[in-house]
């Protein structure tokens, strides 16, 4: 289940199959961020569906942002689990990089709790426990993903969430002492600090979601990072019995309360992914069925018949300047060296 190493088939090919832009067909785009666009896609070897995520290579290095690409795509490729948008092929041409990635088509939970305002219990049960599959298989494999929100967790169109975006997860022997990274009103108090962190400062994020699917809010919504960071450090969140909403049940309220503890030792996830498994909330819940994704969701997406969108990045004469000497350099040259990977 979630102990499982990473696939033994995924390795890097050089000579074995030749990888190229032109072997997708261009359906539509889908989404685009800062140095990004991403598009629906057909192999045309064999007519699978996937989402490209095509990326300017003169952007990337404009903004400096070599290294967390270079780590995304390395951890990625040693990934492979039913329950994270998994990559299949990476490579590059002279102007772009290249993820080739599994397509989801039920948006992620952000767009769905604004739709619905709030989660019912079993449905954030359901999302709940996937997210903890997910989580466990990295933390397996010595990995933080470190910006659990929902936001990064998608729905397949059977209503199973796949955990997505890992630009600053990292491997837990390469944490920088003192980095502060996430998202704020999501960030762990000891991550706020710049304090060591491990696998339970992943579930301080996941409680602080959870709570979120039950409320419809963060526990803490502040004009400021200061200000955030003061009323983490100073008030201890707790969900009484009569704050329950209808419906829900106190293992629930007592599940996020232990998740959303300020002090790592006493939170719930310190003692490993299993003591987190075997919370009260979860007892009758096969984790076996939902790994075998043998279990009916509570809540199925309507999915997305995205038409394609339009979006062109504005270059002004000073930014073509520095996109032309970022290209002219040895640096460009060598910066993305090893990017290709096949998925065997």
């Amino acid at each position: 289940m979630g102990s499982q190493s990473p696939n033994a088939n995924k390795k890097i090919i050089h000579s074995i199959e030749k990888i190229t832009r032109n072997s997708f067909e261009f359906i539509c785009l889908i989404g685009h961020g800062g140095f990004s666009k991403v598009w629906k896609v057909k192999w045309k070897k064999t007519n699978v569906i996937f989402a490209l995520k095509e990326m300017s290579k003169t952007r990337i290095m404009d903004k400096k942002c070599e290294s967390t690409i270079l780590l995304e795509r390395d951890l990625l490729a040693k990934m492979n689990h039913p329950f994270i948008v998994n990559m299949h092929f990476s490579f590059q041409d002279f102007n772009s990089l290249y993820l080739v990635m599994d397509l989801i088509t039920g948006k992620d939970l952000r767009y769905h709790l604004a739709k619905l305002k709030k989660f019912s219990e079993e449905q954030s049960k359901f999302f709940l426990a996937c997210t903890i599959l997910g989580l466990e298989y990295l933390h397996y494999n010595k990995i933080l993903h470190r910006d659990i929100k929902p936001d990064n967790l998608v729905l397949d169109k059977s209503g199973y969430v796949k955990l997505t975006d890992f630009g600053i997860s990292r491997r837990m022997d390469k944490l920088i002492p003192g980095e502060s990274s996430g998202t704020p009103g999501y960030m762990a108090p000891e991550v706020m600090c710049g304090k060591s962190h491990s696998i339970d400062s992943d579930y301080y994020c996941l409680g602080i979601m959870a709570y979120e699917f039950m409320k419809g809010v963060r526990p803490f919504l502040c004009r400021s990072n200061a200000e955030l960071k003061k009323k983490i450090m100073e008030n201890q969140t707790v969900i009484n019995k009569l704050e329950l909403p209808d419906g829900w049940g106190i293992e629930a309220g007592d599940f996020i309360n232990r998740l959303i503890k300020r002090k790592q030792s006493e939170r719930l996830g310190h003692g490993g992914d299993s003591e987190v498994k075997n919370h009260l909330w979860f007892k009758g819940l096969s984790w076996d069925k939902l790994y075998r994704r043998e279990l009916k969701a509570p809540y199925i997406p309507e999915e997305v018949t995205n038409k394609g969108i339009n979006y062109t990045v504005p270059i002004d004469n000073e930014m073509m300047k520095r996109y032309k000497q970022i290209m002219n350099s040895k640096e460009y040259k060598t910066a993305f060296k090893n990017f290709l990977f096949f998925n065997l």
